[in-house]
């Protein structure tokens, strides 16, 4: 039998991961998805939260989320350790995505006292990395602090938001420009609180995830936001009013086949809600959350919404009350040129850089940062969010977005 490709990268004793194994969960979970995690080994050797060492996957099959869950896990390592860099001013770059492109902060945020992440003087010398544009392959010096979870220069809150790991380079790109679309789209329709299209799940395994979490007492919602950019954006909701359980749990999904979105942010919130649900008994956040000023870090956010009081904070996503079928809504192109030259079109030409390290070449696996100019990126904690771009409104939603 032909070993798995990440084989000689799990070991408790010198495997860059240290285990893979099942997510925990309760007996009555729907199968599919298969849900398994991975434990990083401690390679930096630094004391680390639990969340920063643990990753998970999901698949139809029992393959597909080993598979993913050893991806997440090569994401934040290869993320992690030193690449080669140059130092310049960008004047003197021949070819360079600026931190400006990519959406920094607004001036009121830089005047704040208490603001920690200095403003870009275009005029200093920079930590750059090598990468590529993806339409050509042409090179461009990419900034280091927008691409390293551990950065020279901390030009912004560091997240993982573009990052991601394919079986082959086109596989990785793709992926990491479908986070970029998901999390812009996730930003303007919360951020702007923008009516969404409710999903009918009526067929295939939609129907089935539905109805077997209804026998449970929980309600599935699914909703296509809107987006200019070339692929489908699904949220999913599951809702609770069970005491003691978290009472709204969201998840998100995004591909170019409309259909493929949906089922990546069905599966989503099959793996968040046991884990939601645990850390909602474990770490309470009645009486801890009680105001959008107090969600500090990433786990905040979907504790927050997870308060049944703060149910009411989606109902902009129905307000509109319109429903389809997934079937409806018109796909785009999965060919990696054409998403690119789409992007590029509307403005947002993106780019990539390589972070696989030479460790986990032979694994097969590819991981790499993608950024495109003037998507909305991410952001964790109130006050956080990065408003020196042009795609949110000028009136922002104050409660903080819903996604961990």
């Amino acid at each position: 039998m032909t070993a798995e490709p990440w084989a000689d990268l799990v070991s408790p004793r010198v495997g860059v991961i240290r285990a893979l194994r099942p997510q925990v969960r309760g007996s009555a979970e729907p199968e599919p998805p298969h849900l398994w995690t991975a434990t990083l080994a401690n390679y930096d050797y630094l004391v680390a939260r639990r969340s920063e060492r643990v990753t998970a996957g999901k698949g139809r099959t029992e393959a597909a989320a080993k598979a993913a869950a050893v991806g997440e896990a090569l994401e934040r390592y290869c993320a992690s350790l030193p690449q080669p860099m140059f130092s310049a001013v960008a004047a003197d770059l021949e070819n360079a995505i600026t931190p400006t492109e990519c959406v920094l902060y607004a001036d009121e945020q830089y005047a704040r006292d208490d603001w920690p992440y200095p403003p870009w003087d275009e005029r200093e010398p920079l930590a750059w990395l090598r990468g590529s544009r993806v339409l050509g392959g042409v090179a461009v010096a990419v900034p280091a602090a927008l691409v390293m979870l551990v950065a020279p220069t901390a030009l912004v809150q560091m997240t993982t938001n573009g990052l991601a790991a394919g079986p082959d380079l086109p596989s990785a790109v793709r992926s990491g420009l479908c986070e970029l679309i998901e999390r812009d789209a996730l930003m303007i329709a919360w951020m702007n609180r923008r009516p969404a299209v409710e999903i009918a799940l009526e067929t295939g395994i939609a129907a089935a995830l539905h109805r077997h979490h209804a026998a449970l007492g929980v309600e599935l919602r699914a909703f296509v936001l809107p987006t200019d950019l070339p692929a489908t954006v699904v949220l999913a909701l599951a809702l609770d009013d069970t005491p003691g359980r978290a009472a709204t749990v969201l998840a998100m999904g995004c591909h170019p086949t409309p259909a493929t979105a949906l089922e990546k942010a069905l599966f989503e919130l099959c793996q968040a809600r046991p884990a939601e649900n645990a850390r909602f008994r474990d770490r309470p956040p009645a009486g801890r959350l009680t105001r959008p000023e107090d969600v500090r870090l990433l786990d905040d956010h979907s504790a927050y919404a997870a308060l049944p009081e703060q149910r009411e904070q989606f109902a902009f996503l129905w307000r509109g009350g319109e429903r389809a079928s997934i079937t409806d809504f018109e796909g785009h192109s999965d060919v990696l040129e054409d998403c690119a030259q789409a992007l590029a079109d509307l403005g947002y030409p993106p780019v990539y850089v390589e972070l696989t390290t030479p460790d986990v070449r032979p694994s097969g696996y590819r991981i790499v940062r993608v950024l495109a100019s003037g998507l909305q990126p991410i952001h964790f904690g109130f006050g956080q969010e990065r408003l020196g771009g042009t795609r949110l409104g000028p009136e922002l939603n104050p409660c903080p977005h819903p996604l961990a």
